[in-house]
């Protein structure tokens, strides 16, 4: 895509809750090309653009203008999308990360944030997207289902497993990388012990990051776990 029009031709309209990056990607796929085209695309005719990684996170002016005027969609509402402006409070050492080693992905994976899924959250998606809070290591279940995140396909074991479809396509729910249903995967949770406590830990994580007066609590957390005998790992 190095000789990419100034507008795009075709652009979905951002979902409130998902990742900058799940948005491009769909953008991507709307117009059948890979993210990596379409980053191309936008640095032939706007320069040095979305070069810092992650995009997802601290999002320059520069880079949402250009943005706004390649794919036709109002600055603040691209600018809502910046996870530094959704959860201020965020240290990005929290952020989950692709390996180097995806370095050469047509799917620019270590300039993205990496995500865990819902396969519940999956099943309901009119429009298969990657919700924000699936990006943050301290979140580790679904805080509408309540049941555990899956980091990569149950099947392959893919990473980077959701399939973004153009905008006349139906949704897949399907692995890019196996083909197998992501919103059938299942996950035995008989077998985890405290998960009560396992959530409400999750839940004052989610607010903790909206509000930091509650972070005060969160500091208390690991001795609470020790007198519960729930393992520090899960935060």
């Amino acid at each position: 895509m190095a000789l990419a029009p100034a507008r795009l031709p075709f652009a979905p309209q951002p979902i409130s809750t998902e990742l900058l990056s799940s948005w491009l990607l769909r953008v991507a796929a709307a117009n059948f090309v890979e993210l990596s085209e379409l980053l191309q695309g936008l640095q032939c005719r706007y320069g040095q653009v979305l070069t810092s990684a992650p995009m997802d996170y601290d999002l320059p002016a520069a880079d949402v203008q250009a943005l706004s005027q390649f794919c036709r969609i109002a600055p603040k509402r691209i600018r809502a999308l910046d996870l530094r402006l959704r959860v201020p409070h965020l240290n990005p050492a929290l952020l989950l990360r692709f390996p180097d080693h995806f370095l050469m992905c047509p799917r620019c994976s270590v300039s993205r944030v990496r995500y865990a899924f819902c396969p519940l959250c999956i099943a309901s998606q009119p429009v298969i997207h990657v919700h924000w809070e699936w990006s943050l290591a301290c979140l580790i279940r679904c805080g509408l289902h309540r049941i555990p995140l899956l980091e990569c396909c149950p099947d392959c074991g893919e990473p980077d497993p959701l399939t973004f479809s153009a905008l006349d396509l139906p949704a897949s729910r399907l692995c890019r990388s196996c083909g197998s249903d992501l919103a059938a995967s299942t996950v035995c949770l008989d077998r985890i012990q405290d998960k009560g406590n396992i959530q409400a830990v999750g839940d004052v994580y989610r607010a903790a990051l909206r509000f930091p007066l509650i972070r005060i609590v969160v500091a208390l957390i690991p001795k609470r776990l020790k007198s519960l005998e729930i393992s520090e790992s899960f935060l």
